[in-house]
């Protein structure tokens, strides 16, 4: 991705079936203006939608959303582990 979304990829080929890369925003960048002739706007999202916070995002642009979040899941700190409206509301399994 090259505008809106600028999505870091790194890996060892220790772990995964893909070759070793390491990520650079730099070599991103210079790939993007030589491939579509473009920079890239890496705060696009949150400058545009305020992503920082998500609640006060969900809270101005969203509805009729249920999360559900596992505590046991490492990913679970990035979730919404409280109900934000009574349209947007976030299940917690404690296990």
């Amino acid at each position: 991705a090259c505008t809106e979304m600028i999505m870091p990829t790194s890996g060892n080929n220790k772990e995964s079936i893909f070759p070793e890369s390491q990520w650079s925003y730099a070599r991103r960048a210079e790939w993007c203006n030589d491939s579509y002739g473009i920079d890239p706007r890496p705060n696009w999202i949150t400058t545009v939608f305020g992503g920082h916070d998500i609640y006060r995002v969900l809270k101005r642009y969203g509805s009729n959303i249920i999360f559900f979040n596992g505590l046991r899941d490492p990913w679970s700190g990035g979730g919404v582990l409280k109900n934000i409206s009574e349209s947007i509301v976030a299940i917690v399994a404690e296990k």
